[in-house]
């Protein structure tokens, strides 16, 4: 299982907004900011608008799990999530991030 720790507070968020590469696919935004070393740190944002927080903390679950599966390598990495990937297919997920995260810059974690 990958190391993936968590990004939190205001002032990573805004590092990462402010120095990072950014991703738009099929309502999810990759916004990846690359480091040095360490585990991956991931930051999630779901607005109200995508529903009610049964439904937020769905689309947030499904992104942390795709993110799983990419397995990235030292970076602090937002995702922002839409409604559209409440309903959406996981495997379609997977690969929204997957491109979004590639084209953000994401380094792959090389297999070991």
């Amino acid at each position: 299982m990958p190391s993936i720790q968590s990004l939190s507070g205001k002032p990573s968020f805004a590092r990462v907004h402010a120095t990072g590469r950014r991703c738009s696919r099929d309502g999810v935004t990759a916004i990846v900011a690359t480091r040095e070393s360490g585990p991956a740190r991931l930051g999630l944002a779901v607005g109200k608008s995508a529903g009610k927080a049964v439904v937020r903390n769905k689309i947030r679950r499904r992104l942390r799990e795709a993110v799983r599966a990419y397995d990235p390598g030292p970076a602090d990495v937002v995702l922002i999530g839409r409604a559209a990937l409440a309903t959406e297919p996981f495997s379609r997920v997977e690969e929204y991030v997957k491109t979004c995260l590639e084209s953000a810059g994401a380094p792959k974690r090389s297999a070991r």
